[in-house]
C-alpha cells in the first residue's frame, strides 16, 4: 500500500476527545485512498497510523477514517460505498483532531490546503 504522510494537529486546550482513537497516540499519519499520491510505501502502526480519505463536496468537507476500521475485500483492497466513503466495521465520528501537510499535492488533492477532520472516535 502506498500513500502520503501528514501531520496530526490536536487542541491541547480541551484535551483529547477521540476516545482513544488512533490520532490520540500519533503525531503523524499516512493517507491512502482514491486520488491520493502514492509517494511512500506505508505500514499501519500505533505511532503512524494509516487513514483513509473520503473526499466530499459538502459544506463539512472531506474526512479521514482509520484503516483498521475499514472493510477490505478478498484481495486486501479497500471497499467503498456509492458515495465514495470507505465501508467501516464500526460507526466513527469526529474526535477533535485534524490532519494536514505542507506538501503542495495536498492542496491539489483537496482543492484547499486546509486541515481535514479525523473521524476516529468510536463509542
Amino acid at each position: 500500500m502506498k500513500g502520503m504522510s501528514v501531520s496530526i494537529y490536536k487542541n491541547t486546550e480541551f484535551g483529547d476527545c477521540s476516545n482513544n482513537g488512533v490520532s490520540k497516540f500519533a503525531k503523524s499519519a499516512y493517507i491512502v485512498g482514491p486520488g491520493v499520491p502514492e509517494i511512500l510505501t506505508i505500514t499501519d502502526t500505533v505511532e503512524k497510523p494509516v487513514l483513509v480519505l473520503h473526499k466530499r463536496n459538502v459544506r463539512s468537507g472531506s474526512a479521514l477514517y482509520p484503516l483498521r476500521l475499514c472493510v477490505l475485500d478478498a484481495d486486501g483492497n479497500l471497499t467503498f460505498d456509492l458515495s465514495g466513503k470507505p465501508v467501516l466495521t464500526r460507526w466513527c465520528m469526529f474526535g477533535g483532531n485534524y490532519a494536514c501537510t505542507s506538501d503542495s499535492r495536498w492542496g491539489e488533492l483537496l482543492g484547499s490546503s486546509m486541515p481535514i477532520a479525523i473521524h476516529d472516535r468510536v463509542e
